[in-house]
């Protein structure tokens, strides 16, 4: 998990990018699908016991302003589908593995 990266905006990351984020209470897995849209599959926590395509809204200290489409430690994440909006508890910390290249 991340030592020295405090925070990390999913629309910048290539699709079929992981990060795995934990939270004070659970920890989830989310793969990207579409980076500028920041639409992510997720798992994890009792929110997400198997994998759901949501959009993550971004990182807000208790669901006021947000930080759009980012991840940060100290801050809860925002996801967001047709039916309802989830909030984590604090991040504590996260990785990002970015894709294998595909080879020809």
């Amino acid at each position: 998990m991340s030592e020295t990266q405090t925070s990390v905006d999913v629309r910048t990351l290539p699709g079929g990018a992981i990060l795995n984020v934990r939270t004070r209470h659970s920890e989830y897995r989310l793969e990207v699908c579409d980076g500028p849209q920041a639409i992510v599959t997720v798992c994890g926590g009792s929110f997400f016991p198997q994998e759901t395509v949501t959009r993550l809204n971004g990182s807000t200290a208790r669901g006021g302003s947000i930080k759009v489409g980012s991840v940060q430690i100290g801050l809860r994440v925002e996801f967001e589908n047709s039916s309802s909006r989830v909030l984590t508890s604090p991040v504590t910390a996260f990785e990002v593995v970015e894709p294998l290249p595909h080879v020809a």
